[in-house]
C-alpha cells in the first residue's frame, strides 16, 4: 500500500503561505530532492527488459565463447544482465509532484515526491523521436522547446520542466501564490501549435530567414535572475550557474 499524500505541489502554493522563516532552507531542500528523484530516474538500472516499448526488437549483445551473438531483451533476462536505461518522466508539473507530511523534515514542511509515471518511458538510448514513438502527451505550459522544434525528445526535456516548476517555486516564496498567478499571466501568449490559443509556456517560437527558433520570454528571465539571487543568498559561497 502506498502512503497517502495530503496536496499536490500545486495545491500546498495555494493552501500555505510562506512566512516561515525556516521555509527557504526547506524550498532548496525540496528542489535538490526532487532533482535526485528525477536523475534516478534518467539513468535507470534494471534486470528488466519490459520496461522498454518494443523490447524484443532490441538488440542485446552478449558473450558466447569465441564469438558473440545478439539475442532481445526478453531472452536476455534469464541470464539476469543489468541494464541501464534512460528514462524520460514526460509530463512533470506541479500537479505531478505529491506532497507528503514529515516533521523529520526543515521545519518539518513536509517532503515532496515525484508522481504520474504513465506516459514514462525508457529506452536504451537518450533520445525519443515523438514522429515514430508517438508524441509524449505532456502539459503544454511545462513542454520543452524540442517538442516544437525538431521532435526529438530527451531526457534534458524533464530537467526543462523541472526547472519551470521551480521558477514558479521560488516565485510563490517569495510572494505566495498570488505571484505564481501573476507569473502565469505574464507568459500569456498566442501558441501557434495549439490553434493559436493562449498558453503559458517558458518560451515561444519565432522564425527567422525561415528558420524555425526558440527563445525563452522575457517574464522567464526577469524571474530566473531573481531564482539566482534567491540561491546565492540561501547558499552562501555557492556558485550559481543560469541555463
Amino acid at each position: 500500500m502506498f502512503p497517502w499524500a495530503e496536496l499536490d505541489l500545486s495545491d500546498f502554493w495555494k493552501q500555505r503561505t510562506p512566512e516561515v522563516e525556516d521555509m527557504g532552507m526547506w524550498v532548496v531542500e525540496q528542489c535538490r530532492g526532487l532533482a535526485a528523484g528525477l536523475n534516478s530516474l534518467h539513468r535507470y538500472a534494471t534486470l528488466s527488459g519490459t520496461l522498454l516499448n518494443h523490447a524484443s526488437d532490441i538488440p542485446v549483445q552478449k558473450a558466447a565463447g569465441r564469438h558473440k551473438q545478439f539475442g532481445s531483451v526478453q531472452n536476455a533476462n534469464p541470464s539476469r544482465m543489468m541494464m541501464n536505461l534512460f528514462g524520460c518522466h514526460g509530463d512533470l508539473k506541479p500537479e505531478n509532484i505529491l506532497w507528503y507530511p514529515d516533521d523529520m523534515t526543515t521545519g518539518g514542511h513536509g517532503v515532496l515526491k515525484i508522481t504520474d509515471f504513465g506516459v514514462t518511458r525508457f529506452n536504451t538510448e537518450d533520445s525519443w523521436d515523438t514522429r515514430r514513438t508517438g508524441r509524449i502527451p505532456n502539459s503544454a505550459a511545462y513542454r520543452s522547446p524540442e517538442v516544437d522544434l525538431d521532435y526529438v525528445l530527451t531526457s534534458a526535456c524533464d530537467v526543462w520542466a523541472l526547472g519551470c516548476v521551480y521558477l514558479q517555486f521560488i516565485t510563490w516564496y517569495l510572494g505566495g501564490y498570488k505571484l505564481v498567478e501573476r507569473f502565469g499571466r505574464r507568459r500569456l501568449a498566442s501558441d501557434p501549435f495549439l490553434a493559436n490559443r493562449p498558453t503559458d509556456t517558458f518560451f515561444s517560437i519565432y522564425f527567422e530567414a525561415g528558420v524555425k527558433r526558440a527563445k525563452v520570454k522575457s517574464a522567464v528571465i526577469e524571474v530566473s535572475l531573481f531564482s539566482q539571487l534567491f540561491y546565492a543568498t540561501m547558499l552562501p559561497g555557492s556558485i550559481v550557474a543560469h541555463c
